[in-house]
């Protein structure tokens, strides 16, 4: 499993994702980053002035549409193959957990 570092701005594993993303593909992965709770934009984001190319879809139960904007941690299971809306984002995490808010 990978395990988060938060940073003041940004995180370090999700930009090791996004650097290298193929080899988190059906892994466990725990990253911090601005969650979007959004019509056709449920993700989560880098740092808020990402675009979605620096971003991944959320499968996450609920809306969590208090969370919205907000930083928070998550974990869950990286998949390359799924982009998402419209095919949009780097990857969805599926089965996402948010374990800080």
């Amino acid at each position: 499993m990978l395990f988060g570092q938060s940073c003041s701005s940004e995180d370090a594993n999700f930009v090791q994702i996004i650097n290298s993303p193929e080899k988190f593909d059906e892994k466990e992965i725990e990253i911090s980053g601005v969650y979007h709770a959004r019509f056709e934009d449920v993700a989560i984001y880098l740092n808020s002035d990402s675009d979605t190319e620096k971003a991944m879809w959320v499968e996450l139960d609920g809306s969590n549409e208090e969370l919205d904007g907000k930083r928070i941690k998550l974990k869950g299971k990286f998949d390359i193959n799924d982009k998402g809306h419209l095919g949009q984002y780097m990857g969805t995490i599926r089965a996402a957990k948010i374990i800080e808010d």
